[in-house]
């Protein structure tokens, strides 16, 4: 029987009218808050006990709600009372703490209270007795009413307070931001240093090129979590890229932000105080990602290439014809492997050009430019980035860690053989060799510079160079490269490159 539906047979039980030969019963309890307090599950239970034993009444069961709003029907305990009443049970009372703990919308109040009423059940308050005595129900309704308005106080109260806060730049509660901490003392967000350089490389990843998935999969692998201690997946980071509170913006209400005016709150809602918190990256940085990320929502993006392309991904290669940025792809035609940087618009009369030419021919100026001029501060900058210190000493760890497990497996293996026991020592052999050669990557790193008076050393030091720069996926490598460029522009007969100070 649906909401409102009445029984075609059966008298209307009002609570003045239960008869006293039906003593059992079962109770409904509520609360939306655990800070509630005296509208906790005990302190109710306790008042609807109390009001059983006087009145000679036999509990049968208790159908309850934890953390759930009064404000709609949509509860997992009210809805399984309602059912239940519906299937003809052996109670025919339903007693609550007060009637809001039954419903704090006036409309559902009046409507379910009917229902289970001529389903001959009675709904009464044990902290409201004049509802047991309430001819036409007028006491009642007033009350379902005054539920209704305070629960719309309380509502207006607690958005009231929360604006107050934001508009002190406070945390409103929940977990903080990746990168930020609270001040017990001052509510405010402090940086935390250690996931900030975790949004630092996020964000850096993300734009030089790297792919949602593949941000993850390097977090995971050198142990970095998420503000709650789980592992990153690729719907960890759109939020986080979107989150102003990054370049010192403070804002709270927005929702849901990314420049998303549909479904954004009206101006009057929200609260945006510009240095209300503490940047962890720069605004540069910041505007970059978000032209990337509305780039990448036209579809103008190549995250789903598995292969490494130097200039794709960094918004620096163009193309002449449309402005649009090119992307890598291969392809096979007449058993021959191609493999082009191309615009992504396929009506573009720009034709696509050979990645092995430019990539050198790129190279090879930052070479001129970083190495011949010997500019060494950008130079050492990309010998650094070559190296990671932090991931080094993480595989260190980790094989140490491993080596003591492989160890102690052997030994319990040379004590009681078993097939399990040598499956594991063959799994941990496989992953001490699979880190072994991750360390070997990091130590086989760019050596220093060498002397001006090395002719042959420098020249070969140059062909390293130029090589890394074409194949390294490391993010310090590629943000070196799309700091050292200005624009690349690819026209029909022509390819321009332009440095960050510089044209050639």
């Amino acid at each position: 029987m649906e909401l409102g539906a009445l029984p075609n047979s059966g008298s209307v039980l009002k609570p003045n009218e239960v008869n006293k030969e039906m003593t059992k019963c079962v109770s409904y309890l509520r609360y939306s808050s655990a800070k509630q307090g005296s509208f906790s599950f005990a302190y109710q239970r306790k008042a609807i006990l109390k009001y059983c034993s006087e009145r000679d009444l036999q509990p049968l069961k208790e159908f309850s709600d934890a953390g759930y709003s009064g404000k709609n029907a949509n509860r997992p305990g009210f809805q399984e009372l309602i059912a239940e009443a519906k299937a003809d049970p052996e109670w025919k009372m339903v007693l609550v703490y007060d009637l809001s703990r039954f419903s704090r919308n006036e409309e559902d109040a009046s409507n379910y209270k009917a229902l289970i009423r001529n389903l001959g059940i009675a709904v009464i308050s044990v902290t409201e007795p004049c509802t047991e005595d309430d001819p036409g129900g007028v006491m009642e309704a007033l009350l379902d009413k005054r539920n209704a308005q305070k629960s719309l106080y309380i509502g207006n109260a607690s958005y009231e307070s929360l604006k107050i806060l934001s508009e002190n730049c406070k945390h409103c509660g929940g977990k903080p931001p990746l990168g930020y901490d609270v001040d017990k003392k001052t509510g405010l967000l402090v940086v935390n240093d250690d996931e900030a350089q975790v949004v630092r490389t996020i964000f850096k990843m993300y734009d030089t090129g790297f792919s949602y998935s593949k941000i993850a999969a390097y977090l995971n692998s050198i142990g970095t979590r998420t503000k709650l201690g789980n592992r990153f997946t690729k719907n960890s980071f759109h939020e986080i890229l979107c989150q102003t509170k990054y370049i010192g913006t403070y804002s709270w209400n927005k929702h849901p932000g990314c420049g998303s005016p549909v479904s954004e709150n009206s101006a009057e809602a929200q609260t945006i105080v510009e240095n209300g918190c503490p940047a962890i990256i720069s605004r540069e940085l910041f505007d970059s990602v978000q032209e990337r990320m509305a780039d990448n929502s036209r579809g103008n993006c190549d995250s789903k290439n598995k292969k490494h392309y130097m200039l794709s991904g960094l918004r620096i290669l163009k193309c002449g014809c449309c402005g649009k940025y090119m992307v890598g792809k291969s392809y096979t035609s007449k058993g021959y492997k191609y493999v082009k940087y191309s615009c992504p618009d396929r009506k573009c009369a720009n034709k696509p050009i050979n990645t092995k030419e430019i990539d050198r021919c790129v190279a090879n100026i930052l070479l001129f430019n970083y190495i011949i001029k010997q500019e060494r501060s950008a130079l050492n900058a990309l010998i650094n980035a070559s190296k990671n210190p932090r991931l080094l000493k993480l595989y260190e760890t980790k094989l140490r860690g491993l080596k003591a497990r492989r160890s102690n497996l052997i030994d319990l293996i040379a004590e009681e053989p078993s097939a399990e026991a040598k499956e594991k020592l063959k799994a941990l052999s496989l992953e001490q060799t699979n880190l072994m050669e991750k360390i070997a990557e990091q130590q086989d790193a760019l050596p220093p510079i060498p002397l001006k008076s090395d002719k042959v050393g420098k020249k070969k030091y140059c062909r390293m160079i130029c090589d890394e720069l074409i194949s390294s996926d490391d993010v310090e490598i590629r943000a070196f490269i799309k700091s050292a460029i200005e624009e690349i522009v690819v026209d029909l007969d022509d390819v321009s490159v332009t440095l960050a100070d510089s044209a050639c």
